[in-house]
């Protein structure tokens, strides 16, 4: 089994980044994590889009991350204010 990190990003890819996706391999079996925003464009540089066989949304995501209260409470924030 593989896990490659296609993007951990916050709330916005940053220049060349990818916000959170990971791809779990497996053989020919290939599971999409949380395909956050400019991940579908690293995702084609490690496999054809073709080959996704399951993807689990981000909504679906938490139930199998540890959430912090640093990934809840950011995106309320006014900008420039810290936790």
């Amino acid at each position: 089994m593989k896990l490659t990190v296609l993007g951990n990003n916050g709330t916005y890819p940053k220049v060349n980044g990818a916000c959170s996706a990971y791809l779990i391999s497996e053989g020919t079996y290939n599971l999409l994590i949380d395909v956050g925003n400019g991940s579908l464009a690293k995702l084609q540089n490690v496999c054809d889009l073709s080959s996704i066989n399951t993807i689990i949304p981000q909504e679906w995501a938490v139930l199998f991350t540890i959430a912090s209260s640093e990934s809840f409470l950011q995106p309320c924030q006014p900008p420039g204010s810290f936790v």
